[in-house]
């Protein structure tokens, strides 16, 4: 009788055991994809698993983050939710993306009580309450209106316009058959587009930039010096160290025969790191840019390097903690009054990433930080 129960035992046991280790294969495939930012493949992975009802907190945090750094917001919901319900005590990484999120689908007095739970971990000064104080006392200062004849369904972003052309990166279709697909999000790969634009909002002749500057995958963030001479723009390529994962990085052009041609990767760059969207001051003293090298302060911060008189960039340096919180500071941007605005999720916003200003003073030190407000700022990423 004994033997029958051990044989009846080891029955039961070995399905189950057989089931564990093969979610457990497929989760460990799923994190492969997850850690190469191929975020779609490692999503479909995952959403199998939790369909089997295995329950994680790594398991509920990545499928959060999966739908998080794709903007989309109610879907990361779900399952942030179901991570804080495993576990309250959770890092400020999560804590400050699920505020976020909180904001994003309208929840805003649970977000401000989850938010103001990083304080004690980062020092903050600030609560939420008071970062929705000077945001309503910032707003109303612009007029947007949207361009139409440049937008599609997918994605298009820039931030240099000169002589009547406006340089932005999209992911449109231009008619190619077969299109590559982002395994961060699925959508095509950006290339850099121009476009004419008269009377402000009147957009004509869009096309791809001419010459070298776009390849078959990422190419964004363009920004020209001042003679229209020089391009520095952002590039995806392949991690020497793991080809399965593409980093990002900052190339140079010059214009010869109204071509973009000789294009050079800059000192800046870091192996096994990204570098990208550099932005340019009206003294072109420096370079801006994003990166999530070592040393800094969060996910992503902002860095600047000093040209030296040979057209060469001196060592980065890192903005600090004026700029740079343990959120995502990225996209830089300078006007020709040597203000400095940037995206961020590490303060608290209207929701996701949001735009926010610095004025540059002497070169050495910041204004205090002011998030520009409606109707630029909104509940969806702005930047």
């Amino acid at each position: 009788m004994i033997k029958k129960l051990q044989n009846l035992s080891l029955l039961i046991f070995l399905p189950f055991a057989f089931i564990t280790n093969a979610q457990e294969a497929r989760i460990n495939e799923a994190d492969k994809e997850y850690e190469n930012f191929g975020f779609m493949e490692a999503r479909e992975i995952y959403l199998k698993v939790a369909e089997k009802g295995f329950e994680s907190e790594e398991l509920f945090e990545r499928l959060g983050n999966s739908y998080y750094f794709n903007a989309d917001y109610r879907e990361a919901l779900e399952w942030y939710d179901k991570l804080f319900d495993l576990n309250e005590n959770q890092d400020e990484g999560y804590l400050r993306r699920y505020a976020q999120t909180l904001q994003v689908t309208g929840n805003t007095e649970k977000a401000k009580k989850v938010y103001n739970l990083t304080k004690s971990e980062s020092n903050q000064s600030l609560t939420a309450e008071d970062y929705l104080y000077l945001i309503n006392e910032n707003s109303s200062r612009y007029a947007t209106q949207k361009l139409n004849d440049i937008n599609t369904s997918g994605r298009e972003f820039g931030h240099t316009y000169k002589d009547g052309k406006l340089i932005f990166s999209s992911t449109r279709d231009t008619g190619v058959f077969v299109k590559r697909k982002s395994s961060w999000d699925g959508l095509a790969f950006l290339d850099i587009y121009e476009a004419e634009i008269t009377a402000d909002t009147v957009v004509d002749n869009i096309s791809k930039v001419k010459g070298e500057v776009n390849t078959k995958y990422h190419e964004s963030s363009a920004v020209l010096t001042q003679d229209g001479e020089t391009m520095y723009y952002t590039r995806s390529v392949e991690n020497k160290e793991d080809n399965n994962n593409r980093l990002l990085r900052i190339y140079r052009a010059s214009l010869i025969d109204n071509r973009w041609q000789e294009i050079g990767g800059l000192s800046v760059n870091m192996e096994g790191f990204s570098t990208a969207h550099p932005a340019l001051g009206k003294d072109e003293k420096y370079l801006y840019f994003a990166s999530n090298r070592p040393g800094g302060m969060g996910e992503s911060d902002l860095y600047r390097a000093a040209f030296k008189a040979d057209g060469s960039l001196d060592e980065p340096e890192n903005l600090g903690e004026a700029i740079n919180t343990k959120g995502r500071e990225t996209f830089p941007f300078l006007s020709s009054e040597n203000e400095l605005y940037f995206s961020s999720d590490g303060h608290f916003g209207l929701g996701g990433l949001d735009i926010f200003y610095v004025k540059v003073q002497d070169d050495t030190s910041f204004s205090d930080i002011l998030n520009v407000g409606k109707p630029i700022n909104s509940y969806a990423d702005d930047f």
